[in-house]
């Protein structure tokens, strides 16, 4: 109940942030491919029935083994925070905690599909490291964008980032 009460909430705040995302405020350069973090905005939308829709400002650091996501809402207010470790993945959305075997399925209960948290590593860095089902644009990462398109299985999803300074 309260993960479909945070997607309508997320919905309904979409039309602000895609506004948002209409332009890149920063001056266009080249991002350091060895940050230990990023931040940035991001949009997901899994084309399932009905479409589901989420975007967020975000705060990726860590890597592969142990790290942590936090989605931030357009009004500055955390919605959720995701930790990993190579045991268990952990979703926290207000003052709610639950456990997952792995990140797949926390992604997969989250948004009703999985996403490639751990290849965004790779992504970032400007490595096009392969995902089966997905494929990766990295034509812009040097002006700290980039857009993947899972197109298998389905439903297929879009995953499109773009990076702050």
């Amino acid at each position: 109940m309260r993960t479909r009460m945070l997607w309508c909430w997320v919905a309904a705040n979409a039309i602000f942030f895609i506004a948002g995302c209409a332009q890149l405020t920063s001056a266009p350069g080249t991002f350091d491919s060895q940050a230990p973090q990023w931040a940035g905005r991001l949009l997901v939308k899994v084309h399932s029935d009905p479409v589901q829709t989420l975007s967020a400002q975000f705060e990726l650091q860590g890597g592969v083994e142990n790290g942590s996501l936090v989605l931030i809402s357009v009004l500055g207010t955390t919605m959720a925070s995701i930790q990993w470790s190579p045991k268990e993945a952990t979703l926290q959305v207000a003052s709610e905690f639950q456990r997952f075997a792995s990140l797949d399925a926390l992604t997969r209960h989250l948004i009703g599909t999985e996403l490639p948290v751990l290849n965004l590593f790779s992504w970032l860095a400007g490595k096009a490291t392969e995902n089966p089902g997905w494929n990766v644009d990295l034509q812009d990462i040097s002006t700290g964008r980039l857009a993947a398109h899972r197109f298998s299985p389905a439903p297929a999803a879009d995953l499109k980032i773009v990076l702050e300074r």
